[in-house]
């Protein structure tokens, strides 16, 4: 934040119609506040507000600028000189007064060093010592107050002499030049002091021309009798340059009439002679322009006589210069043009309105026909009116135009038979261009459509989500990924839609408007709620069927201990363990399949990866995580990932001191890597430790991470050295991460909204 000042204090200052004095008073001691409040108060003049701390001081200060803050010096946290250095930092001129009980000398000189107006000790008598106070209030906030006037009365004057375009000084009678503005310097590169006091025909302004310096000083002479002189003269620039100024001398006069002092004024009026040269030239060059236009160019009087002519016009018409003004504009217009509207058109531009219409010419040696357009404005030779016409070959662009007609027809035609619904609208939302099928959609007649914007048909909580889709996808790429959102039908019923955004440009590449395919997506997604309803239906059942098997399992693992316990037979004991073993195996099913079950339970949603890995981590290991606002895009399972790879680390790793986890952007996405300085995975077993049924311990615990990832397009392998510890990778595809910042992400199956009951806003 930039240094304040109290000039920016407005009517609440005393300096505007003589209001109170607003007080801030800081102090720990809150009793001393409602004192020191209590007896300055009594003078009317004064509004004490309070503050306990040095940083609730700083607050307030930035809530309502006060025009006197008045601290104590001993306060915890930040003391009274502090606060005057941050108010000194920020406020500038903020008058500053330290009172406070400790008397010290190096705290004087310590508070007036960094800007203290007063410096008042505690003690006394307390009325005396509050009146000192509000006495000194008074004096800092009128001086403030007087210094503020002065400072804005000469900047507004010296603004005005200095910001001025011309140049202005002041002299004195004998022609002494006693003030000068910047501009005036800034022509010839000195400053004031190289300049004043100077007799001003003396100055550099004068001093290349002996003649005009005779001339300035009769000017002087003249002026101070009274006289305005006003003349043309040279001034050179620092440069060397020369600058044509228009030069005043005028007399300032007392309230008595008598000359007090002399204006001179001098206004650059280089640029008006520069014109007046430009415009001789431009006349000399105007032939040279016609001869080397890209159109045709004729000069013609009322009656169609032809004056003159430019190259482009002889090889268009396919003549000579000589043979060109022998011919008439009829001659030169085709059967399907009418002189007679021509002429009524030549009376329009000699009344001086200019002329552009589509014309067939005709060229007057082979009678070849050809479609030109035309322009025509009123030009003059002396006091002779004429007509310029500006003429350009259009048969090419004619052919294009018929080219483009028969194109729009196949688009219309392709526009309306299309199943999807189709619609156009400006920039600023209104509806343009429709489809029958988005007609019947909606079920608005085109008219209506007209008159409205496309968020008239959303509700209104689709309106955030589609907003950031457009900035951050549709006007940055120029499309938008698939989405979906809802609409409201002309009866009021709403019903969802998917549609895709694309930007529209006109010709130079600026856009102009977005053009949307929609989709009623009302049946698929009845069908989705059908299938969600299967299959919450068939997760019952497997709940209920894997719970009554656990239950038989159990007991069959509880029946065959106790036999084992109760029979010492070798056969039978070896037969019990078999049973045991193909226990074992079921309950490990069981385990597995109950673990699917929870697969894609829940809708994918966005996760922090180093929030995920605060809460799964392993106490026991260093981690070293560099993946700062990174988010995937996976089932709420992947938790259980990084359980599994932190858990595997410390049961398999050997000797793990430290677990890494970063993420690198690459090309097709993210690279996530969990890497540790364990003994690492042998090459044989690389790929087998994703398989069903492999490890130690749970047998599905990589080959369940494996699944989890994948359901959000999420790849994981290993890659480590053996020997040099476990290097996971996780490939996260493009639009399945992001930076946190609250901003619309494409998921990697392309819809940043997905209709399941509620808005983006959980509306």
């Amino acid at each position: 934040m930039g240094s304040l000042s109290t000039d920016t204090l407005k009517s609440t200052h005393p300096a505007s119609g003589g209001r109170a004095i607003q007080v801030l008073l800081v102090d720990d001691e809150l009793d001393l506040l409602a004192v020191a409040k209590e007896f300055l108060e009594l003078d009317a003049e004064l509004h004490v507000r309070t503050e306990s701390s040095a940083g609730q001081a700083l607050e307030s200060i930035a809530r309502d600028l006060p025009h006197v803050v008045v601290s104590d010096f001993q306060m915890p946290h930040m003391d009274g000189i502090e606060l005057l250095k941050q108010v000194r930092s920020k406020y500038r001129d903020l008058p500053f007064i330290l009172f406070t009980g400790r008397g010290r000398e190096a705290i004087v000189i310590d508070a007036l060093n960094h800007g203290a107006d007063f410096y008042l000790q505690k003690g006394g008598d307390p009325e005396a010592q509050f009146a000192e106070l509000g006495s000194k209030i008074r004096q800092a906030a009128g001086r403030r107050r007087a210094e503020r006037a002065l400072a804005e009365s000469e900047a507004r004057f010296r603004g005005m002499f200095d910001q001025a375009f011309q140049l202005a000084g002041v002299l004195d009678l004998q022609g002494c030049l006693v003030r000068i503005n910047a501009t005036a310097l800034a022509m010839i590169g000195l400053n004031e002091a190289e300049v004043l006091g100077r007799p001003f025909w003396e100055t550099p302004w004068w001093t290349h021309d002996t003649a005009a310096q005779h001339r300035v000083r009769d000017a002087i002479s003249r002026a101070a009798a009274g006289q305005t002189v006003r003349f043309e003269t040279t001034h050179l620039d620092r440069t060397g340059a020369s600058h044509t100024i228009d030069f005043s001398l005028k007399p300032l006069v007392d309230d008595q009439g008598s000359v007090i002092a002399l204006l001179p004024e001098g206004r650059d009026i280089s640029h008006i002679k520069a014109a007046e040269a430009e415009l001789r030239e431009a006349k000399e060059t105007f032939r040279a322009v016609i001869d080397h236009s890209y159109d045709a160019v004729l000069v013609h009087d009322s009656d169609g006589r032809v004056l003159d002519v430019n190259a482009t016009m002889l090889r268009m018409y396919g003549v000579t210069y000589q043979e060109a003004l022998t011919y008439s504009i009829a001659d030169y217009s085709g059967p399907a043009s009418s002189m007679g509207q021509a002429k009524d058109i030549w009376a329009r531009v000699l009344g001086g309105e200019d002329q552009l219409f589509a014309w067939q010419a005709r060229r007057p040696k082979d009678g070849a026909l050809f479609d030109v357009e035309v322009y025509l404005t009123r030009v003059s030779a002396g006091d002779r009116p004429l007509i310029l016409a500006n003429v350009r070959d259009i048969t090419e662009r004619r052919k294009a135009d018929e080219a483009l007609r028969a194109s729009e027809s196949k688009y219309r035609q392709l526009h309306e038979s299309m199943i999807d619904a189709f619609g156009s609208c400006d920039l600023h939302g209104r509806i343009q261009v429709l489809n029958e099928a988005f007609l019947r959609m909606v079920g608005y007649s085109r008219d209506e459509l007209a008159r409205m914007t496309y968020r008239d048909l959303t509700p209104k909580r689709w309106h955030a989500m589609e907003q950031q889709i457009i900035e951050q996808q549709v006007l940055v790429r120029g499309y938008s990924a698939p989405y979906e959102k809802e609409y409201r039908r002309e009866d009021g019923t709403i019903f969802p839609v998917e549609l895709r955004t694309y930007l529209l440009r006109d010709s130079s590449g600026r856009p102009e408007g977005m053009a949307a395919v929609v989709r009623d997506i009302t049946e698929r997604k009845s069908m989705e709620r059908a299938i969600q309803e299967a299959h919450r239906k068939l997760r019952l059942l497997e709940s209920i069927t894997l719970h009554d098997i656990a239950n038989k399992v159990s007991i069959l693992r509880e029946g065959g201990r106790l036999a084992s316990a109760a029979n010492s037979d070798p056969d039978v004991a070896d037969l019990l363990r078999r049973m045991q073993a193909a226990t074992a195996a079921i309950v490990r099913q069981i385990d597995l399949a109950r673990a699917y079950q929870e697969l894609g339970d829940h809708a994918a949603g966005w996760f922090g990866v180093e929030e995920m890995v605060a809460k799964t981590r392993t106490p026991e290991v260093a981690l070293d995580a560099s993946c700062r606002g990174a988010e995937v895009f996976a089932d709420p399972m992947i938790e259980r990932v990084f359980l599994n790879l932190f858990d595997n680390a410390t049961r398999h790793g050997g000797h793990v001191n430290r677990i890494g986890v970063r993420c690198e952007a690459v090309p097709e996405g993210l690279r996530l890597i969990v890497e540790d300085d364990g003994v690492g995975v042998s090459i044989g077993e690389k790929e087998r430790i994703f398989e069903k049924g492999y490890g130690k311990h749970t047998g599905f615990g990589l080959f369940l991470a494996r699944e989890i990832l994948a359901i959000t397009g999420i790849s994981i392998r290993e890659t480590g050295l053996p020997g040099r510890g476990a290097r996971f990778e996780l490939r996260v595809p493009s639009g399945a991460h992001r930076q946190a910042s609250g901003h619309v992400q494409q998921t990697p199956f392309g819809r940043a909204g997905a209709l399941d009951g509620q808005g983006p806003d959980g509306s």
